[in-house]
């Protein structure tokens, strides 16, 4: 056996030195029984075997044959064997035996089965239903925290990986998680990563520089001594393709991919741009363990699977949510007051409320949406203009129910205007009161079918009519007064439409009087001494008659009165428990229990 040395320093400071280019035997024939090809590398191939000694299947890697007589290539080899089998740990695939076959050397290991981080990846941005039932991100984190762990265990062995990428990490059939080809990796504290060939695929480094870019850091890029850092690092860029699905640095070409890992990502505002919703906590994990500069990174991979435990745990870093509370809090202050731009109102209302998801406690963030709320614009967005729209559907029905007693009232005067021998009144009265049973009906159908127009002449009509029979400044008034509340409280959403139903409730009763005035219409009114003496034209009957018709007015004009007063003061309170229940939404928002028990006290 030919041995050199090298010296070797652990992170501790411990110096050793151990065997270089050590080289086995030869010894007696390999009691492998070759069962096919598994995988290939730059530097050698991977075979299934079986070991006919343990009636076990192992894998067997070996050195290529064209690099066999080479010094330096049979160095790298068996400095990945002992590198690897000096790492016991669960996520790192043993070594059982090492040995020459045909004159090559070899070394066998436990054979793993299962899918590499890479292609679950893959099959993940596929949307792949076997693989996103399977690998919950959950899973994924706990693995990553586990390899973490397997990769810090390394470090402190005095072993830097130096390719960690989804590639190289496999899932098991049972559970498993391994760290797989350490084929690079070195055993110094001080690491130069200019030493050796390239050996990832894809874009992979060419040249004298060793690693995979988009996984290795910015140092090992430009060809500086690395540490643990250098691999805290890829495992933060593998952290991002976790999250995401997507590499951290533009895989288009290789210059693209260099030209990212030297300048370096903002990850927050990459995650934003590829449109996916991340946990505050990974974000700023992802963003501290990828850092352009070493010194900001996480001192360790241990410190990157502690911080992952204490997500998966729940225990959430309060100062993070708090700062991205108040970056929220100042975009939505930025928005505000957002005036009738609908586009910054909803702005200022997302962002709010992201705040206060994030701090339950930052009272400005609930007074900006108390604000906001209190304070409705000018001109109401299209969702609001059509909830505007359905309430008045709601108010329509509610008086087309409503239409009996108004009718009940207005029918009794056509028994007189029968007896008065009335035939235009009463013909025009009996339209009129047909036309609102039918509007009525359609209105409770199709409350969108119904007019403003068709309700507000068929009422005007019926108070020209009573102003023609009993005086139109003072019989006729009253009717014209319930008319044009109904009318505006069922039908008014604005300024223009309330004008309308005054102009002509108005002159339905001026219309008539001004008539009479000038000598067209018999008069229903004249002033006797310090009195006013009133007639009925239409009417031939005596005393009784019209103390009855009297009396019934009176009843059923004030019981219409009372009955829109009671809808519209119904409305109301419904409109102030809405309010309310908003107002008391908002403050449980920044309450603590102390402030909820008093208010449930009181």
């Amino acid at each position: 056996m030919s041995t050199d040395e090298e010296t070797v320093k652990d992170p501790l400071g411990r110096v050793s030195r151990v065997a270089a280019t050590e080289t086995p035997s030869p010894g007696p024939a390999t009691p492998y029984e070759d069962r096919g090809e598994l995988g290939k590398g730059g530097m050698g191939e991977v075979r299934a075997c079986e070991d006919t000694r343990l009636g076990r299947t192992v894998a067997m890697k070996t050195l290529r044959v064209e690099h066999a007589d080479h010094p330096d290539m049979l160095a790298r080899f068996m400095r990945e064997v002992r590198v690897q089998g000096s790492l016991e740990h669960p996520a790192i695939v043993p070594v059982y035996d090492v040995g020459l076959r045909d004159k090559t050397p070899y070394f066998t290991m436990k054979r793993v089965r299962g899918v590499t981080l890479r292609d679950v990846i893959r099959d993940l941005n596929g949307d792949e239903p076997a693989t996103t039932q399977r690998y919950s991100l959950r899973k994924l984190l706990a693995a990553l925290s586990q390899v973490c762990a397997a990769v810090h265990y390394a470090h402190l062995k005095g072993v830097l990986h130096r390719d960690l990428k989804p590639a190289n990490l496999m899932f098991g059939d049972f559970g498993e998680v391994y760290v797989l080809d350490w084929g690079i990796a070195r055993t110094d504290a001080g690491i130069d990563s200019t030493e050796g060939p390239a050996s990832s695929p894809g874009l992979t480094a060419t040249g004298a520089v060793t690693g995979t870019m988009g996984y290795m850091s910015p140092e090992q890029l430009r060809g500086e001594t690395i540490d643990a850092r250098a691999d805290v690092y890829s495992l933060g860029a593998i952290l991002f393709a976790i999250l995401t699905h997507e590499p951290l640095h533009d895989q288009k070409t290789e210059e693209a991919c260099r030209s990212s890992t030297l300048r370096g990502v903002d990850v927050a505002q990459r995650i934003a741009t590829l449109g996916v919703e991340v946990a505050p906590e990974l974000v700023a994990m992802c963003s501290r363990a990828t850092e352009l500069e070493r010194d900001k990174r996480y001192s360790t991979a241990g410190e990157l699977h502690d911080a992952l435990e204490r997500f998966l745990d729940g225990d959430r870093d309060l100062a993070v949510r708090k700062k991205l509370a108040l970056t929220h809090l100042a975009l939505a202050r930025e928005a505000f007051p957002p005036g009738d731009d609908e586009a910054k109102r909803a702005r200022v209302m997302r962002e709010a409320s992201r705040a206060l998801a994030l701090d339950p406690e930052l009272d400005d963030a609930a007074a900006l949406l108390a604000r906001l709320m209190l304070e409705p614009p000018t001109t109401l967005p299209a969702g609001v203009e059509d909830a505007l729209k359905s309430d008045m559907e709601g108010r329509i029905r509610d008086t087309a129910r409503t239409i009996g007693p108004s009718l009940a009232a207005a029918l009794m005067l056509v028994p007189g205007l029968v007896a008065a021998r009335s035939v235009p009144y009463t013909v025009v009265s009996l339209a009129v009161f047909a036309m609102l049973v039918v509007m009525a009906r359609t209105a409770l159908r199709n409350p969108r079918a119904a007019r403003m127009g068709p309700w507000l002449g068929a009422w005007s009509v019926i108070v020209v009519i009573v102003g023609l029979l009993f005086s139109p400044p003072f019989i006729g008034l009253s009717v014209a007064a319930v008319n044009a509340s109904v009318m505006t409280t069922t039908w008014t959403t604005g300024f223009r439409r309330s004008l309308v139903i005054y102009i002509v409730s108005v002159a339905a009763v001026m219309v008539p009087l001004a008539l009479e005035l000038v000598g067209v219409l018999p008069s229903t009114f004249e002033v006797v001494g310090r009195g006013m003496l009133f007639h009925a034209p239409g009417f031939v009957s005596g005393k009784s008659l019209m103390y009855t018709y009297g009396i019934v007015y009176i009843v059923v004009v004030i019981a219409v009165a009372v009955m829109i007063a009671h809808a519209v003061r119904a409305g109301e309170d419904r409109l102030r428990r809405a309010l309310q229940m908003n107002a008391w939404h908002l403050a449980q928002l920044v309450r603590g229990p102390q402030s909820r028990a008093r208010t449930d006290a009181a």
